[in-house]
C-alpha cells in the first residue's frame, strides 16, 4: 500500500500558473491459494481491505496452472525505514512554497532586461509504503523527494536563446533553500548565448560521457530501429 503527498507549483514570467496539493493512495492485494495461481485485486483509498482480499482469494481459486505455484522460503522480517526528511514538506504551507518559486523566478527575471520569459517549477513528494504478508513480514518506508527546474529565455532583436537550471534530491524542504545563484546562472547563460558565434558546419571530434553515450545512441537510432509506432 502506498500513500503519496504531492505539491506542484509553477510560475511563468510574472504570473502563477499552478499551485496544488494532492494526496494519492492505493495498493495491491495478491493471494496464492494452495499453489493454484495468483489472484490480484487493487485497493483504492478507503476500500475495505477484507473485501478486496476476498476478491483476490476467489480469483486465485479460479486459476488452474499446469503445475502448482510454490514460493521460495523467505525469512520473516520487520523493518521501518524513515530517513531524516530535512524539514518535512507536508508541514510547509502551500503559500510558503509559492513564495519560494516566485522569489527564484524573480532572480531570473531581474538579472537582465533581455530576459523576456521564464518558467520555474517546484515539485515535492513524500511517499509512504507499507508491505505485509501472511507469514508475518511487516515493512514500512518513507521516501521524500524535492525538485526545482527552470528555463530562462533571452532576446536581443531577432536572436532568442534559452538556458536551463535544475535541482533534485531525496530530501525535504531544507534542501530546496539557497538556490538563488543556481537560477541566476540560467539567466546569465541565456544572455551570454546571445553573443555566441554560430557553429560552422563540418566534422568535429566529440567527447561523450560514457554513462550517457548509450542513451544518446538509443534515442537517436534505437527508437527508429524498434519501429514500434
Amino acid at each position: 500500500y502506498e500513500r503519496a503527498w504531492i505539491t506542484t507549483v509553477t510560475w511563468r514570467e510574472r504570473r502563477l500558473e499552478v499551485a496544488t496539493d494532492a494526496v494519492d493512495a492505493g495498493g495491491t492485494v495478491r493471494c496464492l491459494d494452495q499453489g493454484r495461481g495468483w489472484g490480484v485485486a487493487s485497493i483504492a483509498d478507503g476500500d475495505d481491505l477484507a473485501a478486496r482480499l476476498s476478491v483476490a482469494h476467489e480469483l486465485s481459486r479460479a486459476t488452474r496452472p499446469d503445475a502448482p505455484v510454490a514460493l521460495a522460503p523467505v525469512p520473516v522480517r520487520e523493518g521501518h525505514d524513515a530517513p531524516d526528511l530535512g524539514g518535512d514538506v507536508r508541514a510547509v504551507p502551500l503559500d510558503e512554497k509559492r513564495r519560494l518559486v516566485e522569489g527564484l523566478n524573480s532572480e531570473m527575471l531581474g538579472f537582465d532586461r533581455r530576459i523576456v520569459d521564464t518558467r520555474l517549477a517546484y515539485r515535492d513528494v513524500v511517499a509512504e509504503h507499507w508491505y505485509a504478508n501472511s507469514e508475518g513480514t511487516r515493512m514500512h518506508g518513507v521516501r521524500p523527494d524535492v525538485q526545482l527546474a527552470a528555463l530562462a529565455m533571452a532576446r536581443d532583436g531577432g536572436t532568442v536563446e534559452r538556458a536551463l537550471a535544475s535541482f533534485g534530491a531525496s530530501a525535504g524542504w531544507l534542501a530546496a533553500q539557497g538556490h538563488e545563484e543556481r537560477f541566476r546562472s540560467a539567466a546569465r547563460q541565456a544572455v551570454s548565448l546571445l553573443g555566441a558565434q554560430p557553429v560552422r558546419s563540418g566534422t568535429y571530434p566529440v567527447l561523450l560521457d560514457p554513462r550517457l553515450a548509450a542513451a544518446l545512441a538509443h534515442e537517436a537510432v534505437g527508437h527508429l530501429c524498434e519501429a514500434d509506432g
